[in-house]
């Protein structure tokens, strides 16, 4: 199954990771749930995590009442 995010490029970057017995067995039965091998599964996974913790450091988040306050600041 190709990855949707990645243009058909060569992947010539490599990632190791150490994980416990137990982590590397719950990673293997959700890949295999979701129908993936476990390398594209925590690709898929990882890449997710990564954009959600960027997203979330590039917005401003304000209450309504921090919103109101920030308008009427503007000249």
């Amino acid at each position: 199954m190709a990855n949707q995010d990645t243009p058909d490029t060569t992947r010539d970057a490599q990632l190791e990771v150490r994980v416990s017995a137990a982590q590397k067995s719950l990673l293997q039965h959700a890949a295999a749930l979701s129908g993936r091998t476990l390398s594209e599964f925590v690709v898929t996974s990882a890449q997710d995590a990564a954009r959600r913790v960027i997203a979330e450091h590039e917005s401003i988040r304000l209450s309504r009442e921090e919103q109101l306050a920030f308008v009427q600041a503007l000249p």
